[in-house]
């Protein structure tokens, strides 16, 4: 015999007008986080520089706080009786930061690029919270909590442009290296 399971919808208290309210926010920061997380990461891999044990460091602590984000607001999301988005495609499309695909930046503009990036998502956090807080708190504090955590971050990432733009005149210059392409082979025909 085959026991069905019961169809269960959420009744946490929310309103499903209210939960899709707060999960499209969320979506936006998944999608923003995972978005981060992937360029931590290949800043972590590609990073050279004379301080390149501390920056490969400072972007693996880096890429691992955030992939421990993405798991919190794709569960949030789950919790509220959504699906969490979870492909690249979709990461793309949601995200409030952009890739930089095809490039290889220089040790200043990755600092600065992953200071941008979480600038811009504690700004639309802010104001993702105006609307949130009304609506359900634990949500509210899921983005308090990581607004807290990214404005430290911030402040991290900003010390060391502060360091370099004090010790380098030539900053602005630096902040960008394209990515040489190697030579195409020549073929004998």
């Amino acid at each position: 015999m085959c026991l069905e399971c019961p169809t269960s919808s959420c009744n946490i208290g929310l309103s499903e007008t209210d939960r899709n309210e707060i999960v499209a926010h969320l979506s936006k920061l998944l999608a923003s986080e995972y978005v981060f997380f992937t360029k931590a990461y290949k800043y972590h891999w590609n990073v050279r520089s004379p301080f390149f044990a501390q920056l490969h460091e400072l972007f693996e602590k880096t890429y691992n706080a955030h992939f421990a984000s993405v798991d919190e607001f794709a569960e949030r999301i789950r919790m509220l009786g959504h699906e969490a988005p979870g492909t690249l495609a979709e990461f793309l499309e949601l995200s409030l930061i952009e890739e930089a695909p095809g490039m290889n930046p220089g040790e200043c503009f990755m600092i600065a690029d992953l200071l941008n990036d979480l600038e811009a998502m504690i700004q639309h956090m802010r104001t993702d919270l105006i609307e949130i807080e009304k609506l359900d708190p634990v949500s509210a504090d899921l983005l308090i909590g990581k607004m807290k955590e990214y404005e430290k971050e911030a402040w991290i990432l900003r010390a060391h442009l502060e360091f370099v733009e004090d010790d380098n005149e030539d900053f602005e210059e630096e902040l960008f290296v394209e990515e040489k392409k190697p030579a195409k082979k020549k073929t004998k025909k």
